[in-house]
């Protein structure tokens, strides 16, 4: 097969592509569609008119950035909140050394907290097992 030479990498020569049975067959069938991709095609170059248009214009991706902006913050809020907490969390496991005892554990297991971190972890664990278990049974039909 003749092939064009390109700086980036040799093609094949649209005459030699036609001459192959399964190219004039794909093109014969592609033909045979055009009716109904027509107006699907009209209608997406009017989507992209439109995300073009509204891309373009600033007042317009101003108010998006404003809108998602206040939607994030109480997002950010609570992340800020949570990773300080963790840094506190962490800095205060750090200094403190003293030795927690089983007294100590079962003096925690009062504290609501403690009990509903319990909670959640069980929770998620029964969650988690759940999902295995019918995951397995997908997996074995």
């Amino acid at each position: 097969m003749p092939t064009t030479m390109s700086k980036e990498k040799p093609t094949l020569d649209v005459t030699e592509l036609l001459l192959q049975p399964e190219v004039q067959h794909a093109v014969t069938e592609l033909i045979q569609q055009l009716p109904k991709l027509a107006p699907l095609i009209s209608l997406l170059g009017t989507g992209v008119e439109v995300a073009t248009e509204a891309l373009s214009d600033a007042e317009m991706m101003g108010g998006l950035e404003t809108m998602v902006r206040e939607k994030a913050k109480p997002l950010q809020t609570t992340v800020k909140n949570a990773s300080e907490a963790i840094r506190e969390a962490k800095s205060r496991a750090e200094k403190d050394n003293t030795y927690i005892g089983i007294f100590g554990v079962l003096r925690l297991l009062k504290d609501p907290n403690v009990q509903y971190a319990l909670r959640f972890v069980q929770g998620m664990s029964d969650v988690v097992s759940e999902r295995n278990l019918f995951s397995l049974k997908n997996e074995s039909k």
